[in-house]
C-alpha cells in the first residue's frame, strides 16, 4: 500500500512522512525547474525538459507558478507511482482525485492539527514577522481552495500531542489496515 499525506502547512506532513522513510516507505520526488539551493529533495531539470516531458505526458500533475526568477514548472511522473510503500504530500484536493483516480492503492490521511498548534509550529519554525505573515496568508488560501478535503480522507489522525514517530506509526497501521 502507500499514503498521501494531506493537511494544512505546519500540520506536520513533512516530519510524517520523514519518518515514514524511516520504517520503509520511499517518496516520490518532484521534478521542477527551480534553481537548485541544495535543501530540497527535488529533480531540478531545465524549462526544455520539463515541457519535453509535458508533451509526451510523463506527469501524473504539473504546474507552472510564478517567482521572482519568474515561470518555474513542478510536477510529478506517473512511473513514480508504481509499486507499494509510496508516500507522498498532496497539497490541494485536484491533486488527491487525481492521484486516486490512477492509483487506488493509495491511502489518503489528513494530518489534524487546532489552530493554536499550527500558530504555535508557525511560530517556532519561522523568525521573521513578514515569514509568519506569509505563511499564515498561504494556510488561509490553502484552506479556502482545500475546504472539504478532511472530508475525503481515508481517514484522519490528530497530528498533536504525539512525537512525530507515533504519527507515522499510526499512518502505516491505517496504510497496513
Amino acid at each position: 500500500m502507500s499514503i498521501a499525506l494531506i493537511g494544512q502547512e505546519c500540520s506536520g506532513r513533512h516530519t510524517v512522512l520523514n519518518e515514514l522513510l524511516t520504517m520503509g516507505y520511499d517518496t516520490i520526488r518532484y521534478y521542477t525547474t527551480t534553481p537548485d539551493y541544495g535543501y530540497d529533495n527535488n529533480y531540478h531539470i531545465s524549462d526544455k525538459e520539463f515541457c519535453e516531458m509535458i508533451d509526451s505526458e510523463q506527469f501524473l500533475y504539473w504546474e507552472a507558478f510564478e517567482t521572482n526568477d519568474g515561470i518555474n514548472y513542478i510536477g510529478t511522473k506517473y512511473s513514480d507511482y508504481a509499486g507499494g510503500n509510496k508516500v507522498v504530500i498532496v497539497e490541494d484536493m485536484a491533486k488527491l482525485h487525481t492521484l486516486v483516480s490512477y492509483f487506488p492503492e493509495f491511502k489518503s490521511i489528513y494530518l489534524k492539527v487546532d489552530k493554536h498548534e499550527i500558530n504555535n509550529r508557525i511560530m517556532s519554525i519561522y523568525t521573521t514577522k513578514d515569514a509568519v505573515k506569509k505563511v499564515k496568508k498561504r494556510n488561509k488560501k490553502l484552506k479556502a481552495r482545500n475546504q472539504g478535503m478532511e472530508t475525503l480522507a481515508d481517514c484522519i489522525v490528530d497530528n498533536y500531542g504525539r512525537l512525530p514517530y507515533q504519527t507515522a506509526v499510526i499512518c502505516k497501521w491505517f496504510d497496513q489496515e
